[in-house]
């Protein structure tokens, strides 16, 4: 019997043999397979395949037909719009709630000392990304966190006060503010509180050169200043 190797959104291709008459896939086939960034299969009669239930170590998840590798997603049997739906909601999910994973258990592993430490050095997340999580799980206790607010926004307000944190995360939840924006609100009030004048910009894009003038001309007459300039585009148009 033969066993195939398949990756992500490629068709099965001949990998290994059984080990020994039994069938079995020894534990090495599947290392091999696994360190390539491939999910050992047997194949069937029909165009699907089974999943062979000891995929190694390069499988995160699995819902329905799809399998989760490290490096893409591996398609093991039929699919449905319910189970594909299941799958990307699923990961939605955890790239949301990851930096707050991240923070919470390196503030937790803090108890084992040098050995977390040397956890954390082996994942290869760079030290300040590891610090900044921790110090937001340090700052936004968990039952105050918003599911409906990003990390990102979340670490934007972690230096506030809890009162103010809790202002701001209800703000950003409900004007569905990015942490760009909740950052210019902040520094804007901080400017005020501080009395230090702050020039507010924004820069427009026109068609062109009729475009320009037209629009320079409503704010003008809007009793705004107004700078116009052009500068070359490069080719792909940034």
């Amino acid at each position: 019997m033969e066993a195939w190797c398949i990756r992500a959104h490629q068709k099965p291709k001949p990998c290994v043999t059984p080990s020994h008459s039994s069938g079995a896939f020894s534990k090495a086939a599947f290392k091999s397979c696994a360190k390539r960034g491939r999910a050992l299969v047997s194949p069937v009669a029909n165009p699907m395949i089974d999943v062979v239930d000891e995929i190694d170590v390069d499988r995160v998840a699995e819902h329905g037909p799809y399998l989760l590798m490290t490096t893409g997603v591996v398609v093991a049997g039929p699919e449905t719009i319910e189970g594909w739906s299941d799958a990307f909601e699923w990961c939605w999910k955890v790239r949301k709630a990851s930096g707050f994973w991240l923070g919470d258990l390196a503030m937790l592993g803090e108890k084992f000392g040098e050995e977390a430490t040397q956890v954390l050095e082996a994942t290869g997340y760079a030290y300040q990304t590891i610090e900044d999580a921790k110090w937001v799980a340090r700052s936004i206790e968990s039952s105050r966190r918003r599911e409906d607010v990003s990390f990102s926004v979340h670490k934007e307000i972690a230096k506030l006060p809890p009162a103010e944190q809790d202002a701001w995360l209800q703000t950003a939840a409900d004007e569905n503010l990015t942490r760009e924006e909740v950052r210019r609100r902040i520094k804007a009030l901080e400017a005020k509180a501080a009395g230090v004048a702050v020039a507010y910009e924004v820069t427009v894009v026109c068609t062109d050169l009729a475009d320009q003038e037209t629009l320079a001309a409503q704010l003008r007459a809007a009793g705004r200043h107004v700078k116009v300039h052009m500068r070359q585009q490069d080719r792909g148009g940034a």
